[in-house]
């Protein structure tokens, strides 16, 4: 025999669901027990937090200037299976990434003063 489901444990979508998706002449005492429950109020879900877009660039910013600032220091940027690029050995490639870093970074901090007059 089958165990009987909970419907108590049901979100609302998913009582929606079974109430579109039951055999009403096969378990019309199942169905019934659906619609009783999909009256009963049900909690809300929380919310996601999500990143607002002042702190998304804010974010950028600080990332993109920790990595431009590491890059200095080491005098290397780290690249795939131990290849690191190095101002000797490849010196406008070098300079070519550390220059689009600090770029991405002022841009991503242009935003974050932009996103933050707009509160």
């Amino acid at each position: 025999m089958f165990k009987e489901p909970d419907y108590s444990t049901y979100s609302k979508d998913e009582l929606l669901q079974v109430s579109r998706d039951i055999d009403k002449d096969a378990f019309p005492e199942r169905y019934q027990r659906v619609l009783l429950e999909l009256e009963k109020p049900r909690p809300t879900p929380e919310k996601k937090k999500v990143l607002s877009a002042k702190n998304a660039h804010l974010l950028g910013c600080v990332s993109s200037t920790s990595l431009v600032v590491l890059f200095l220091y080491l005098e290397k940027i780290p690249g795939r299976g131990g290849h690191h690029t190095t101002m000797e050995d490849s010196p406008i490639f070098y300079w070519f990434i550390v220059a689009a870093f600090a770029i991405g970074a002022i841009i991503e901090l242009r935003e974050y003063w932009r996103a933050r007059k707009h509160i």
